[in-house]
């Protein structure tokens, strides 16, 4: 039972990074993991109920960076280390993440609330390297856009490969920061 309930979220995980959930239905997750609607729906009756176990399981085989590694010598290794960490994640989750922000509207709020927040966390993270100062919101605000998933997706689809869109965006970082 166990066995057909993970088959039936990791065929709903699937579509979600092929097609996107806005266009996954309950009947093509069934046909994906090869289960009648009738087994599908005893294991999951409802979407939010696979979407958690779909997501459960999407969590669990690509954890986010984490950032009590971001640990370095000086601020500007710290926003080297977890950019690299952070788009390296991008780069290899891009098709998942593109499909969840393309439609959030599809996505349960509780886990766009958490998508929308990690950016803001990390941010955060990387932050505590340096003093407050009067420019320590606009420090925030360029940590917090450095950080999403869109600024990544940017600078890649403009041509850069991962480690130049980490080099750019920490040299954003590091133009206004103190202490440059």
């Amino acid at each position: 039972m166990e066995e057909t309930k993970r088959q039936i979220a990791e065929a709903a995980m699937a579509l979600h990074g092929t097609v996107g959930p806005a266009y996954t239905s309950m009947s093509a997750v069934a046909d994906q993991a090869g289960v009648t609607r009738m087994t599908l729906y005893r294991h999951f009756p409802s979407e939010e109920e696979l979407f958690g176990a779909c997501s459960s399981l999407w969590r669990d085989r690509h954890p986010w960076p984490d950032p009590a590694t971001w640990v370095a010598s000086t601020p500007r290794r710290r926003v080297l280390h977890a950019l690299g960490d952070l788009y390296r994640f991008y780069a290899e989750n891009a098709a998942m993440l593109g499909n969840l922000i393309r439609d959030a509207d599809a996505v349960p709020a509780e886990l766009r609330d958490a998508l929308a927040a990690g950016p803001f966390t990390m941010a955060d993270a990387l932050l505590d390297a340096w003093p407050r100062t009067r420019r320590t919101e606009e420090l925030r605000a360029t940590l917090v856009h450095v950080c999403t998933f869109t600024t990544w997706r940017s600078l890649s689809n403009a041509g850069l490969e991962t480690p130049r869109c980490e080099s750019t965006a920490s040299s954003w970082v590091m133009a206004i920061a103190p202490g440059r």
